[in-house]
């Protein structure tokens, strides 16, 4: 016989939980919160300590008044964790489902215009809840389509930059990039770019905010849509949405338009005494810098910078950095 709930969890989480659940287009955490459930409703009262099922439970979906991840100037931020506060399939869905939204209603007076948005994502991810940057992008990519908007989903990690730029020179409507910059290796981000190619801002935030609430729920069962295209594109880890010569025209012209921009002058070898260019180290700090750094230097007719091995590579684990944030290392 399945025990009552104890007085520590209450019953409105539970009911969020359970809601969450059912809602959620990622199988591992939809059944990771259907665990803690079951693990919380076969708890007896017996005056113990709450259990970590319990704590956990409060924890996702608290019943104290804060209902979701707030969004704003910086679009999404938070540690990746199942629940409404957290960073996970269905936050994402239900902000691109609103912001696709937002966008079809603000552009519906330009019926003759083919609106299009750019993503880009990074190396971010949870392994053991199959949560990503990716999964993120893939997502967007999948809502934007259908709501009508073309979406150009930039081909494997990409730096930041790239995606206001290919706003400006596409006409986008918006941009994503999925990243958590700077946050600690278990947070994940979800930077919102508006047609100007600058981050949103009031009173935009606002109300891609609202049209996030009117959207909660899936429009689509994401789960099928994912599934049927990864057993159709068993070899692409975009699933066969990203544009990968569309990813490396606009690196090109991102990098050109740097050395055409007037910050390359070839000077620098001739304001050192000893008449060489100055030499670097640079440390990618696990990120997905390093390609791109390089190809500044080269950009600028540089020496090639002397890369950190140890942390030259993209690892979401950041494992060499002993601080709480990565960059506080840089």
């Amino acid at each position: 016989m399945i025990a009552t709930p104890t007085t520590t969890v209450s019953s409105s989480s539970i009911e969020a939980a359970q809601k969450w659940a059912t809602l959620d287009p990622n199988p591992i955490t939809a059944e990771y919160t259907r665990n803690l459930i079951d693990d919380v409703m076969t708890t007896t009262s017996d005056g113990s300590s709450p259990s970590p099922a319990m704590e956990s439970i409060e924890s996702l979906f608290p019943s104290d008044g804060q209902q979701r991840i707030g969004f704003g100037t910086a679009g999404l931020r938070s540690e990746m964790k199942p629940g409404p506060l957290g960073m996970n399939d269905l936050t994402v869905c239900q902000t691109a489902q609103g912001l696709a939204k937002y966008c079809v209603k603000k552009h519906s007076q330009q019926p003759s215009k083919k609106l299009c948005a750019v993503v880009g994502y990074d190396h971010r991810s949870h392994p053991t809840l199959n949560i990503s940057s990716l999964s993120f992008a893939i997502l967007t990519a999948i809502i934007f389509a259908e709501a009508g908007i073309d979406c150009i989903l930039l081909d494997g990690f990409v730096m930041t930059p790239l995606v206001p730029f290919a706003i400006q020179k596409l006409g986008a409507i918006c941009g994503v990039m999925v990243t958590a910059s700077h946050n600690p290796k278990s947070d994940n981000g979800y930077k919102v770019y508006d047609g100007d190619a600058c981050q949103i801002r009031s009173p935009t935030d606002k109300a891609i905010a609202s049209e996030i609430l009117n959207n909660l729920e899936p429009w689509k069962d994401y789960r099928s849509i994912v599934e049927d295209r990864r057993t159709k594109h068993t070899n692409d880890p975009c699933l066969g949405l990203s544009d990968p010569k569309a990813t490396q025209e606009l690196l090109a012209d991102y990098f050109s338009a740097l050395r055409d921009s007037g910050l390359y002058t070839g000077q620098a070898p001739r304001l050192l005494p000893s008449g060489k260019a100055p030499s670097f180290a640079y440390t990618a700090m696990h990120g997905i810098g390093h390609p791109f750094a390089k190809r500044v230097f080269e950009t600028f007719g540089m020496e090639a910078f002397r890369a950190v091995p140890e942390q030259r590579d993209p690892d979401p684990s950041f494992p060499t950095g002993t601080y709480k944030s990565p960059a506080f290392l840089l």
